[in-house]
C-alpha cells in the first residue's frame, strides 16, 4: 500500500473556499489545522495543507491553503484525501485496515479456496467482504466473528465459513 484515503471531498462550504469532507477514518484528529494530504481524483494528485478545520454534522469543513473561492473549492469534489501508507495510526487488536484485507486469500475451516477479498463493502452496521475468483460467482461475508474466525495479515489468509445465502 503506498496511501491510507482518509477522507472524501463532498463538497464546497461557503463562499471562502472551504470544502465539506466525509471523514474515512476513525481518527479525526489527522484534519486538523497544518495537516498534510494528497488530494487524488483519477489520475490527478495535488499536495493540500489544511489551513483551518472545524466538524459540521457528520463531516468536516476544511479551509486549505490555497483555496480561496467557491470556484477553486469546487474543483477539489469528488476526490480523495489520502496520507502516506506509514503514517497509519495503531488499531485495536482485530481491526484491520481495509488496504491490510484486500487482497487476502480467502479459505474455509476445512481449507477451500473460495478466493481473494476483491471488495469491501460499508452498507452500515458490519463490513462485508466481497470474496471471489475470476469467472465464478462471488461470496458476501459478512466482517463478523460468526462468518470470519480468522485474519491473518502477515500470512495472507483469511478464515471463514460460509452458507448458501452468502453467495452472489
Amino acid at each position: 500500500m503506498e496511501s491510507l484515503l482518509v477522507g472524501v471531498v463532498v463538497g464546497r462550504f461557503g463562499l471562502r473556499g472551504e470544502v465539506k469532507v466525509q471523514p474515512e477514518t476513525e481518527f479525526p484528529e489527522r484534519f486538523e489545522r497544518g495537516a498534510a494530504f494528497t488530494w487524488k481524483r483519477g489520475a490527478a494528485t495535488r499536495a493540500v495543507k489544511v489551513q483551518a478545520a472545524r466538524a459540521h454534522k457528520r463531516q468536516v469543513v476544511l479551509k486549505l491553503e490555497g483555496v480561496d473561492t467557491p470556484d477553486a473549492a469546487d474543483e477539489l469534489r469528488g476526490g480523495e484525501l489520502h496520507v502516506p501508507w506509514s503514517e497509519r495510526r495503531p488499531l485495536p487488536a482485530g481491526s484491520f485496515y481495509h488496504g491490510e484485507i484486500q487482497g487476502l486469500a480467502v479459505f474455509t475451516e476445512d481449507g477451500t479456496f473460495l478466493g481473494q477479498v476483491v471488495d469491501i463493502w460499508q452498507p452500515g452496521g458490519a463490513d462485508v467482504y466481497v470474496v471471489g475468483q475470476p469467472g465464478e460467482r462471488r461470496w458476501m461475508i459478512p466482517a463478523v466473528s460468526r462468518f470470519v474466525h480468522r485474519i491473518d495479515v502477515p500470512a495472507g489468509r483469511m478464515i471463514v465459513t460460509v452458507e448458501d445465502g452468502l453467495r452472489e
